[in-house]
């Protein structure tokens, strides 16, 4: 008898299948979307820092002592001209020197008998405080003012809240107020 042969199954394709290609494709898109977010994340945070720390060393290089941390609370007293990093600075104590400070949120509640130079988002001069110096704020939304600031203030600030008049003023509104007077003087 003779035997019959029997056709032999189609070879298998080498390689991936179609949903095998697909499924690689979509791992190798979501690695290299995590590592452009990780990659972004960090160039941001070093980005960050590096602000942070050039604020800080312009003040280092005329001699100010620096302090960082997360939360500094200054009992004072502080006797020298001192740089403050930190998310939240409270100046509670006596202040005999300039100080500078780049925060999120500072408090100042004590007496300070020099300059404060302000880089971070809000500024509060609270009721018991007293400022013999200047204020120059950089980049802050608000400047919320309840005690004595015998200086004056400027710079880059979006708000003054001054509770002391009672009203806020925009540095939009200060140079309304200068126009006014200058039309109303007489040439």
């Amino acid at each position: 008898m003779s035997e019959a042969k029997k056709p032999l199954p189609p070879a298998a394709k080498p390689g991936l299948s179609s949903g095998g290609k697909i499924a690689v494709g979509c791992a190798l898109f979501l690695l290299t979307c995590l590592a452009a977010c990780c990659g972004g994340a960090a160039y941001l945070g070093w980005w960050g820092w590096s602000q942070v720390d050039s604020f800080a060393q312009d003040f280092v290089a005329r001699g100010y002592r620096r302090q960082t941390g997360q939360v500094l609370v200054v009992p004072g007293p502080v006797d020298e001209p001192t740089v403050y990093t930190g998310q939240v600075v409270k100046i509670n104590g006596e202040v005999n020197a300039d100080i500078a400070i780049m925060s999120q949120v500072a408090e100042i509640s004590g007496e300070v008998d020099g300059d404060i130079d302000f880089y971070g988002q809000v500024l509060h001069i609270k009721p018991d405080a007293i400022v013999r110096g200047d204020i120059r704020v950089e980049g802050a939304q608000v400047v919320k003012v309840e005690g004595a600031v015998e200086g004056e203030i400027t710079g880059d600030y979006g708000v003054i809240q001054d509770a002391r008049e009672g009203e806020a003023e925009t540095p939009a509104d200060m140079e309304m107020e200068v126009e006014a007077d200058a039309a109303a003087e007489p040439p």
